[in-house]
């Protein structure tokens, strides 16, 4: 006797085609390309001028008499170098893969994400070695880095640490070189910025003013500053097939810097960043895209490729926050 049919009997299981899961990071948890400036440079290596800071700062007029001759100042100039390497990742297609693709896989959009974020990791823990890190930094009070629990309280002890008199008083001492708070940033590790979103240092200034959410803009504002940025990037350490190892490029540090809103003639900066658009035209520093045929393969080859150099230029105008967090 028929009996009535089971779900089993009227669906067969397959891939939903409106749907897949991927873990793809947003372009916004990186930093690489917004602490610094970016200078286009058509050369793959080349060098600048570099002017000596000290000489724009002294009080060298005089009072003369009448055909007196002026006093003759100086200013001393120099030269630094960059050398763009070029970064390169690619994904291969084979035809067969190709033919035999579910909708909802899309293999050339997610191969092309995902050379994109290769690359952007790469920059993104680049621009850590180079910038977010200790030794790099002089500008601080001390000359030297900052350590939590040398130099300061660490800020995630609320009761004995005063991050917003510290963090502005270092912004107080790196103004005294003649460039503006407001064109500072503070780049914050995530596990740091956490952490000062309940502090009450911060907090205790919008309490009695205005019902709000603390975040990056209003962290700024108590500052004195022009931007706070939190890169949200992680990394996995594993090899591939591992059980996965993930933690924040950042860490639990911060970087306070001063940088033009853009790179110009005789514009002091921490640091910049040299794009060789030579190469990879007018993305810049971003990615340049290819895809081409390998024959011999049976495959095509999605690559992305970007070209830079990230340039500690001054490091007089960055301070160190290293383990700003227990």
């Amino acid at each position: 006797m028929p009996s009535l049919p089971t779900p089993g009997d009227v669906h067969v299981n397959r891939p939903l085609t409106n749907v897949s899961i991927a873990f793809m990071q947003e372009e916004r948890n990186f930093v690489a390309g917004r602490v610094f400036p970016t200078v286009p440079v058509a050369k793959q290596s080349d060098s600048y001028y570099v002017w000596e800071r000290a000489d724009f700062h002294r009080d060298e007029a005089e009072e003369v008499g009448p055909g007196a001759a002026a006093p003759i100042g100086a200013l001393r100039l120099s030269t630094d170098s960059y050398n763009a390497k070029v970064y390169k990742f690619a994904h291969l297609i084979s035809d067969q893969e190709r033919a035999n693709q579910d909708e909802a896989v899309d293999l050339d959009r997610a191969k092309t994400e995902d050379v994109t974020r290769k690359l952007l990791i790469r920059r993104e823990r680049n621009w850590a070695t180079n910038y977010f890190t200790t030794g790099k930094w002089i500008g601080s009070t001390t000359g030297a880095d900052l350590v939590g629990g040398a130099d300061f309280t660490v800020w995630s002890n609320y009761a004995a640490s005063d991050p917003v008199s510290y963090i502005r008083g270092q912004a107080f001492h790196m103004a005294k070189l003649g460039v503006a708070m407001k064109d500072m940033k503070l780049t914050l590790g995530a596990e740091v910025f956490q952490q000062l979103l309940d502090h009450p240092k911060f907090i205790e200034r919008f309490e009695q003013v205005q019902a709000s959410i603390l975040n990056e803009a209003l962290m700024a504002s108590v500052l004195g500053i022009g931007e706070v940025v939190v890169p949200m990037s992680v990394h996995n350490s594993a090899a591939e097939n591992l059980a996965a190892t993930m933690a924040y490029i950042h860490g639990k540090s911060a970087l306070l810097t001063y940088s033009p809103p853009a790179a110009g003639l005789n514009m002091p900066s921490a640091g910049y960043t040299f794009a060789w658009t030579g190469l990879t035209g007018a993305q810049g520093a971003g990615v340049r895209m290819k895809r081409f045929r390998r024959d011999v393969l049976d495959s095509d080859q999605i690559q992305g490729e970007s070209a830079w150099d990230q340039k500690l230029v001054s490091s007089v105008l960055g301070v160190f926050f290293s383990a700003a967090v227990a």
